[in-house]
């Protein structure tokens, strides 16, 4: 007995032909993720600052696994906090400065820390005050150092200014125990670093952004002119047609790339202005097909109907692009 027919929809055939093909479901499965990383943006990043630009130079080229001691260091700077979502998509910047290390110790004597910079073989010093805590530059009337920094090392307290130099007042045991809290971490970079010693994982999830954004913006502006351009150029024919057809042609004898870098040149520089390039320089396709189909449309009978009935060209418009969208 014959099994009656069952009426499919076109998403059906659609889904079981992207299924039956591998190479589609595991393209379909990167752009997922690449899409999932660009929606998470910062929050999965291991340098959440902005354009994951936390350097340091003595680290540059460096193999994937490369494990480095670092201290972190407290900038002497206010830094503003983000919200959520500011942060998911700028990022944060940071209130340390990671500087990597081969060794350290502290002198209990001023309290201060002796480190040695990776790659350098020289000791250095700085209170240890300062490296915890944002310490205020300039003078101020109750210390008497220059630093702002005042360690009594018979009372084992150590005194400051802060940002909006009130002194305060730490034991060494707290300084101590907040250095070794917050101010010593060891670093993993799982891809190595670059050039410039930036994690180059970071650097990879924001390019996937970058990457995406160029897509989508770029086709967004594509579509714009080229839907535009070449509605006006089948609907109204005659010398709008051929002043756009003669535009196009000019844009499409320049080689794309000459394009990009003029229109960037004259824009100026930025992420924005290469996205903004691009969508520019491949409108043309899309507005050759959507004049294709204006000037197709316009021989319709619905058509020469309106234009009997003496309709606006506003109301005729719309008529004939409504079938083409």
């Amino acid at each position: 007995m014959q099994k009656p027919n069952v009426a499919r929809t076109p998403f059906y055939y659609v889904k079981k032909r992207l299924f039956a093909n591998a190479p589609a479901v595991f393209g379909m499965v990167v752009i997922v993720l690449a899409v999932l990383v660009s929606v998470l943006g910062y929050s999965i990043m291991p340098d959440q600052t902005p354009f994951a630009d936390d350097r340091a130079d003595q680290i540059s080229k460096k193999p994937p696994g490369f494990k480095v001691k670092m201290i972190r260091f407290r900038v002497n700077a206010e830094v503003p906090k983000r919200g959520l979502f500011s942060w998911i998509l700028f990022g944060q910047a940071s209130e340390y400065k990671n500087i990597p290390i081969e060794s350290y110790r502290i002198d209990d004597n001023a309290l201060a820390l002796i480190y040695r910079i990776y790659g350098e073989g020289q000791d250095k010093r700085m209170p240890l005050v300062d490296v915890i805590r944002p310490v205020y530059v300039g003078e101020v009337e109750e210390m008497a150092n220059p630093d702002n920094i005042d360690y009594d090392a018979a009372s084992r307290r150590v005194r400051y200014a802060d940002l909006e130099k009130k002194v305060r007042t730490l034991t060494r045991v707290e300084v101590i125990a907040e250095f070794e809290k917050k101010g010593i971490i060891e670093k993993t970079y799982w891809l190595g670093t670059d050039n410039a010693g930036r994690d180059m994982l970071s650097r990879l999830l924001f390019g996937v952004r970058i990457s995406l954004g160029i897509g989508l913006i770029s086709v967004v502006i594509s579509f714009l002119v080229g839907i535009t351009l070449g509605s006006l150029a089948g609907f109204f024919g005659g010398w709008v047609d051929n002043l756009i057809l003669w535009f196009m042609t000019v844009v499409w004898s320049i080689p794309g790339i000459m394009l990009v870098i003029a229109i960037s040149l004259a824009l100026g520089r930025g992420i924005f202005v290469a996205f903004v390039a691009i969508g520019l320089t491949t409108w043309v396709e899309i507005a050759r097909v959507v004049r294709g189909q204006i000037m197709s449309v316009k021989q319709k009978q619905y058509v020469e109907a309106a234009r009997a009935w003496v309709c606006e060209a506003i109301a005729l418009f719309w008529c004939i692009l409504c079938p083409i969208s």
